[in-house]
């Protein structure tokens, strides 16, 4: 499933928007893959973890 920003609606909150939405979907997520440590990356991150969703964090440039 792909979830979509809609900046023009919501502006700079988009990205934190489109994931509420995606964990208020009826299909349950098997997991999520975090690219980065931007706010809504580690955003997303956190709530997935605080629903027991499987988190895996790709680091680069370590």
């Amino acid at each position: 499933m792909t979830f979509h920003p809609n900046w023009r609606a919501f502006g700079k909150r988009a990205g934190f928007r489109s994931i509420d939405q995606m964990f208020d979907t009826p299909k349950r997520l098997g997991g999520v893959v975090i690219f980065g440590t931007t706010g809504i990356a580690l955003n997303l991150a956190d709530k997935a973890e605080d629903k027991g969703i499987r988190v895996l964090r790709i680091r680069t440039g370590d």
